[in-house]
Order: structure tokens, then sequence, then C-alpha cells
């Protein structure tokens, strides 16, 4: 048998680069080193298993890129290129446009390896949700809608909505160009694409101009999408900019600001003003602390001075007499008539400019009070309408106003659906439906962590939402020192955590681990408050006030940080979410006669504000006993200096409410937060997922922008089931 001549190796390669249709073109070639590079198509019959035979009559073995996408003598990687017309190692392969996106999220970077030669466009090639920028041709606007005349530049290409909106039409997934494809289906966008044609019309300066008729809302959403504009270089230029700059911005003149706001509450003022102005609605959410009530009457005075009409404000009823309070001190001239009360009556609102009332009364009164229409409609703590399905949410969006306001510090609590709901009684349609917002954006944020679509919500929902932290605006404020505490469970505890585990946990953690079930939430849930008792103290599972019956490992915590805390002539207020463990607590205060007073759920509203005012202003109560939920809106704790949290919520945006009543303006102090984990049991594992909510309340929604909170996985509750006792 002769043998070969192998004189060395020729290197396997691909040309690749777009064709005039937009698909993409792979062109096997080799480099032949001194001889140059050929088309592996025009030398195939010089290709014998795996050799290319040279005119020289030697034998250069070939070195395929078998890792590739690239075709390999004998061997194909056709996986890859399932949507190839053609599969030969030698003939071209051409990727239909259609398929283009998939391939190259796939292979851009083996392309760009440099192992290949790609078209220079392809450096640069990106697929993206939104323009670079409007090209502005003409813009003009009256007392309801905005006229807008634009193309649309995504790389190199520029469109109209027309051709846009033909493109949807016709199935495309994309607007193609040579360095930049534009998405559009499934974006941030989709609600402009659907206008529809009966919002277009002919322009002011002739055929070849549309003029698409959008409402402030819609312009302002557009904006915020694709803040980069291009103006006209015309005579019009100077208009078009003043136009738009008064629809971002509206001047609020020195003589409107009441004086005792802070600068950054001017600021905040000016930004509702502004909402006020064009019409539309918004969440204030400023941290707990920063006077977001002070703002909101403030834009009702400036409203009312306009002629707004009567304004509504709805809020907990802890917090109602906050309102009537602030109202008296500082806007003594503006009337209002708290709607509250089994007397309530509703009187002329000709003759009072505000109106009072609660989530309750407005979902009980909802026929009486969706007759009228309100120049402003304020809901204060606005994310208890975070549930669309309740009924207070349904009887909320009945309610008819000129312009809506939400006001919360915690604006998402449990996932983008929360902030969805919200958007949805204050801005109605910005989100979209609930089935395109889950699309667009729940499930590429919160399910494929897809920080585009998050960068786009935020800078959709900017216009609309103002965030200040604590940190960011008032220096008066010091800092909190958070400490978190360990402790054990003792004997007594570990027996019953035993037991609990062993009657419900084990059937659960089988459910969880078995994905083809349903899981069922309320027996897990059920385990977890029982858990969570006996962690606290088992005289609370056992419904006593004995404290000393059983020993507890946080209790003894308890009572060693609470003495430290006195010793040092700290005031002390303890949280806790079961009112049950309140009782031990004051049982033991009672008996070691310190002197101290609290607030549940079930406190009269008139007693609220005598205990708070006891507590701040009498230096012999050392300790204020609260119910995390009864405690954490609409109270004011400023007399302390140390905050112990007994008991974890699942929720961190509810444990720093009820943080933020001791931490707030008037507190001179550092403030002292002390936080209880029980090591080895559920609430370390709790701690843990606080702390990763945190983290994505604070990506989620960050201050001036927007964000998001993961609901809990399979495995996050098996990890919660799982337990081994200490030795």
């Amino acid at each position: 048998m002769d043998l070969i001549n192998v004189k060395g190796k020729v290197r396997a390669y691909s040309k690749i680069y777009f064709q005039d249709d937009n698909s993409l073109m792979i062109e096997p070639w080799l480099d032949l080193g001194d001889s140059g590079c050929q088309r592996r198509l025009d030398i195939d019959d010089s290709i014998f298993a795996g050799y290319y035979a040279a005119r020289d009559n030697n034998f250069y073995e070939i070195e395929e890129q078998e890792d590739d996408f690239a075709p390999a003598s004998g061997r194909s990687v056709l996986p890859l290129l399932a949507f190839a017309e053609k599969t030969n190692s030698a003939a071209p392969i051409i990727i239909p446009s259609g398929a283009v996106p998939a391939f190259l999220d796939k292979h851009l970077r083996a392309i760009l390896s440099g192992r290949h030669d790609p078209d220079p466009a392809l450096s640069d090639f990106s697929i993206d949700d939104l323009p670079d920028t409007i090209e502005v041709l003409d813009y003009n606007e009256d007392d309801d809608w905005c006229y807008l005349s634009a193309r649309y530049t995504c790389g190199s290409r520029h469109l109209d909505l027309r051709e846009i909106m033909a493109l949807r039409k016709n199935g495309e997934k994309h607007a193609t160009g040579r360095d930049k494809w534009l998405n559009l289906q499934n974006t941030p966008l989709d609600w402009f694409y659907d206008l529809g044609d009966e919002r277009l019309q002919k322009g002011t300066k002739g055929d070849e101009k549309s003029l698409l008729r959008l409402s402030k809302l819609e312009m302002m959403s557009l904006l915020s999408l694709v803040p980069e504009l291009n103006l006209p270089q015309d005579n019009q230029r100077d208009l078009i900019k003043s136009r738009l700059r008064r629809l971002r911005h509206a001047d609020l003149a020195d003589a409107d600001i009441p004086r005792h706001l802070r600068d950054y509450q001017r600021s905040g003022l000016a930004w509702l003003n502004h909402l006020y102005v064009n019409g539309i609605g918004g969440i204030l959410a400023d941290d707990m602390g920063l006077g977001k009530t002070h703002q909101a009457l403030a834009l009702l005075q400036l409203a009312l001075r306009m002629g707004s009409g009567p304004a509504l404000v709805i809020c907990p009823a802890s917090v109602l007499s906050h309102w009537q309070d602030k109202l008296d001190k500082f806007y003594p001239e503006v009337k209002y008539q708290i709607h509250y009360g089994p007397q309530r009556r509703l009187g002329d609102l000709t003759a009072s400019h505000v109106l009072l009332t609660t989530y309750g009364i407005m979902r009980q009164d909802i026929d009486l009070l969706k007759r009228i229409n309100f120049g402003v409609l304020i809901f204060d703590e606005i994310q208890y309408l975070k549930n669309r399905e309740n009924a207070t949410s349904k009887a909320a969006t009945l309610l008819n106003s000129r312009v809506c306001l939400g006001l919360s510090g915690t604006p998402i609590e449990n996932s983008l659906t929360d902030l969805k709901a919200i958007y949805d009684i204050c801005l109605p349609g910005l989100l979209g439906s609930h089935s395109n917002f889950r699309r667009t954006y729940v499930i590429p944020i919160e399910e494929q962590h897809d920080d585009r679509r998050l960068a786009a919500l935020r800078r959709l929902t900017q216009p609309f939402m103002l965030r200040r932290s604590r940190n960011m605006v008032l220096k008066e404020l010091p800092k909190i020192i958070s400490d978190d505490r360990f402790c054990h469970l003792s004997a007594d505890q570990q027996a019953l955590y035993q037991q609990a585990i062993d009657e419900q946990g084990r059937d659960l953690l089988a459910a969880a681990r078995d994905s083809s079930q349903v899981f069922p939430q309320l027996s897990f849930l059920a385990l977890v408050q029982r858990l969570k008792q006996i962690c606290n103290h088992p005289a609370q599972l056992a419904g006593s006030c004995n404290y000393g019956q059983y020993k507890s490992g946080k209790w003894e915590l308890f009572k060693e940080i609470l003495s430290e805390c006195l010793q040092n002539g700290l005031k002390v207020v303890v949280f806790s979410q079961y009112t049950t463990m309140l009782d031990i607590i004051e049982k033991y205060l009672t008996d070691q006669n310190i002197s101290h007073t609290g607030l549940r759920g079930s406190t009269q509203l008139l007693r609220r504000g005598q205990h708070i005012d006891s507590f701040n202003k009498d230096n012999d109560i050392k300790v204020f006993c609260a119910s995390l939920l009864a405690g954490g809106t609409g109270i004011d704790l400023t007399g302390a200096q140390a905050v112990i949290l007994y008991d974890r919520w699942w929720n961190a945006a509810k444990e720093e409410q009820a943080v933020a009543r001791v931490h707030r303006f008037g507190q001179r102090q550092a403030v002292q937060v002390f936080k209880f984990v029980t090591t080895g049991t559920l609430e370390e594992k709790i701690h843990r997922i606080i702390a990763r909510k945190k983290e994505l309340i604070d990506d989620a929604v960050r201050y001036d922008e927007q964000s998001i909170i993961k609901r809990l996985s399979r495995d996050e509750i098996s990890a919660i089931l799982q337990w081994t006792p200490a030795e």
C-alpha cells in the first residue's frame, strides 16, 4: 500500500457575512499558508478524507474547527445548524434571517473568536428591544393630546411607525439592519406599535409625514423608554424643544411652595405638580419618615388654588388622625371633613376642600363616592391595594379623579405584580394587560434574570415614581446600627421542634421534592407558624403567659439585651408579629416593674395617639411593645433609641417599615436595631431569605427608579423543612 506524503497542515475556517436579504452566509475556506486562501467549494475535488492534495502532489492535513459551528469533514455538528440549508463540509451554509437571532445568540462568541473571518458588522451586532433614538420631524399638542411625527433609529436603519406596523402585521419578529436589529415582538413598546392606524393622520408639512396622536401619558412613556431625541434643524426646533420640555418639567414658583418644606420635599412637590399639570398620576415612594404626607398636602393646597375641585384622601384607619393633625397644623386654610365611623354622613363637598376616609369605608361606601369627580385622589399606603382581586382594590378602580397619586414607602413587597397592581390604580394602561406584563416583564426578569428588561421597566416607570432614601436626603437622621443576635433552642424547644417536624414536616418535605404534586401551601404555612412560635417561647405555643414554665434560648437573649439597653439609658421598642408573644413580654415587664405601653391592631384609634405620646414624652416609660402590622404604619416612636425585632417577618419591607417608626425625622440619636435569629432552625433560613429579598427590593425599586421580589422555590421550602437537632 502506497503511503501519502503529508507535508504539513492547512487551517479550516469560515467567512461569515450578511447577504442583501439579511440572511447569514457561512462559507467554508482553507488557509493554505503561502499559497493563500481558497474557498473550500472551489477546491472540493482536491480534498480527500481530511487531507488537501496540493498541486505539488503533497498532501496537507486539514485542521478542522471541531468545537465550532463550522462543518467538519466526515463529522457534522448539525445540532448547532439545524436551520442551515446546506450541510456538507464544502458547501456554504445559509442561515435564514428569521433564524439569525437564535444562531448568533449561541455562536457569536465562536464567530468572533479570531479563528474565522466575520463581517465587521458582527463585532457590534445586537438585537435591541428599543430604538436608539427618536428623530422628531414635527410635534404639537393641545389640552388633551400630543401629536408626533417621527422616525425611529436602530443602528443605521430609520423606520417610521407605519413600517413597523406593517412588519408586525406580516408576522416579522425583527426589523433587520446591518449592525442592529430591532425586536418587534414581546417588547416594552408593544403598546406603542399596537396603537393602530386610527391614531395616524396627515402631518402639517405635507404627505411625506404622518402625525401620531398620543395621550400625554403615552407620550411621556415613549420618551422614558427612548429618551434620546434628534430635533429638526429648522425654525420649528426651538418651539418643539420648548413643548417637549414642558411635558418633562413643570416650573413651580417659590411663592407656591410652603416654607416649612425641606429642600428635598420642595423637589418632591415640584415633581407632583408636574404630574398634576399634565393630568397624570404617579407614586411618591420616599422612604418612611421623609414626609410624604407633607408633600402630598402641599400639592393639594396648590391644586385647590388652581380650582381643581374637591380632593379625596384614602388611608389606613391608623393614620387618619395623622392627616388631620398635619392639616390643622400646617394648612389651616384648607377645609376638610372626615368620613369615618358609624354615624358618618357625606356633607356638602362644596364647603370642604378635602375628604378624608379609610380603605374600609371607601369599600363600603363606594356607590356613594364613585359618583363624585375628584380633582385629586390620594391613596396613602397604596400597597394596601396590591391584590387586584380583593374587594378594596376593585372598589378603588371605580373612583373618578383628574389625577390619582399613591404614597408608599414599600411599593414592592412580594413580586412585580404588586408594582403593576398599584400602577393600574394610579396610571391605568401604563403597564398594559396583566398577561402582557407577565410576558414582557415578570417572566424575563423574575425567571430569566433579564437585565435589559429590568432596565426597560425602570425607564418606563421612572417618570411616574419618585423614591428617595433617608440617607440620600435627610442628613439629620443618624445611621441605623443593625445587630443580628443569634441564639439556640433550649431542650424544651428542641423537643417541641422535633415533634412538629415529625408530625407535619416530613410529608411536606416529600411534597416539596415531588414536582408532580401540587404543594400544600396552607399546610406549610401552618407549620411555619408553629415552628416560629416554638422558637419564640414554648409558653406562646401553650397559650400561656407563664414565661418561667419553659426554657427558651431567645427569651434569655431578650432579657439580656433589654437589661443592657435599660442600663445604658435607652428607650426600647419591641416588635413581634404575635400578640400572644407581646402578652408574655408585657407580663414580664410588669413583674420586673418596668414601665411600658404598647400598640396592637385592636387598639382603638383615639387611644393609639395617647400611647404613642406617652412613650415619646414620658421619660419613665421605657418600653413600647407593638405588633409588626399595627406598628408598621402611621406612628412616630422617635423617643426610642433601640429596636428589638423579637421574631422575623417574611417580608423585609415590613421590618424596615417598623424600624422606620423610630428612625425618622426628629430622631437625634443613633438607633440600635437588634434582630433575633435562632440558629439551625427555619428562622436562620428565613434570615437569609430576608437578606436576599432586601437586595432584590433595592435592585427592582431603586431610588428614583423601579424593581422585584421572587417567591419561594421548592428548593427553598425544602431547605426550611430540613432540621438537624443540635448536639
